[in-house]
């Protein structure tokens, strides 16, 4: 079994922290393949933040029709 600090040190090796959303959002438009799917996130285990890909599964889908109509 995997010690929790090796797990750690895994999740943010070779990936580079920024100290704030702020500075993340500023390398994200340096990217030149940015596009729309690059975006900061609070790493949990460094508490910095990272730039990565959205996951799909995390987004959070709308319902259509929840009036009533469709």
């Amino acid at each position: 079994m995997a010690s929790k600090r090796r797990i750690r040190r895994n999740m943010c090796q070779g990936k580079v922290r920024h100290a704030s959303e702020g500075a993340a959002w500023a390398a994200v438009r340096k990217t030149a393949c940015a596009g729309p799917t690059l975006h900061p996130y609070l790493c949990p285990h460094c508490r910095r933040y990272h730039v990565g890909h959205r996951r799909l599964d995390r987004v959070v889908k709308t319902r259509r029709g929840t009036s009533g109509r469709e």
